[in-house]
């Protein structure tokens, strides 16, 4: 399920990062948490919080045991209800996500939840979970309305590019959805932020930046490939994960 032009490799995923860092990630931050590394949301769009102190100061191990109600060093990431953090940083990563993306690189769990450690992360997120989009980054087709789709099935701010009836993939879509609304529609305050022609003209921008890339690319895979897989994740499989409710 992963764009097949590479090996799993840390090196790759941040060459590729920094390929997308000023096209399709900075879309996604500049909409998702404004720009900010160490914002916390507790589940409701546009109710996010600076975090004290900051998630970038954590692993990424840390981060998922205050994704789970944990405190580190004695200090409480809950917001003022009681609630645990949800969705968190640049990319709005939540504990499911948070999981996968450590699955596919085993490396991250002890590696700090930082800028740049927040930027492999959401390219883990483009390339392997959302492979469409990766897959036309990375010029193996050439459907740029297929890779916007599947952006809005991971990122809520994002527009659908398809008419889709309510309930047609199960839970989700909410209400029925026309080009324009997020596929999140009718769910935690989400609504579309951006419109289809800028997503479509910033996946463009991506695949040109990463076609000038190239060999550094093809470069990076000289290096072993990560034994990671997506399932299950690369965190203690023993651990006793408290149940999500949100």
């Amino acid at each position: 399920n992963k764009s097949s032009k590479f090996d799993k490799n840390f090196e790759t995923y941040r060459v590729i990062a920094n390929g997308l860092l000023n096209n399709v990630l900075r879309h996604i931050r500049s909409h998702e948490s404004g720009n900010n590394p160490n914002i916390r949301n507790f589940g409701t769009a546009g109710q996010g919080v600076t975090s004290d102190p900051p998630l970038t100061t954590l692993t990424f191990d840390q981060v998922r045991t205050i994704h789970r109600g944990g405190t580190i060093d004695g200090v409480s990431y809950k917001n003022s209800q009681g609630k645990n953090p949800f969705a968190l940083g640049y990319y709005q990563i939540i504990p499911d996500t948070l999981d996968y993306i450590v699955g596919v690189l085993p490396e991250l769990k002890d590696m700090l939840f930082n800028e740049e450690n927040q930027h492999i992360a959401g390219t883990v997120l483009i390339l392997d979970k959302r492979p469409k989009m990766g897959q036309y980054l990375l010029g193996e087709n050439d459907n740029v309305t297929t890779a916007g789709q599947h952006w809005a099935y991971e990122w809520a701010y994002a527009p659908s590019h398809y008419s889709i009836s309510k309930g047609a993939n199960g839970r989700y879509p909410k209400v029925d959805i026309t080009p324009g609304m997020s596929y999140y529609s009718g769910a935690a305050g989400n609504r579309a932020g951006a419109t289809t022609t800028e997503i479509i003209n910033s996946l463009q921008q991506g695949r040109t930046e990463l076609d000038k890339i190239s060999s550094q690319i093809e470069g990076s895979q000289s290096e072993e490939p990560t034994s990671g897989e997506p399932d299950p994740s690369g965190f203690d499989t023993n651990e006793m994960a408290e149940a999500l409710d949100y």
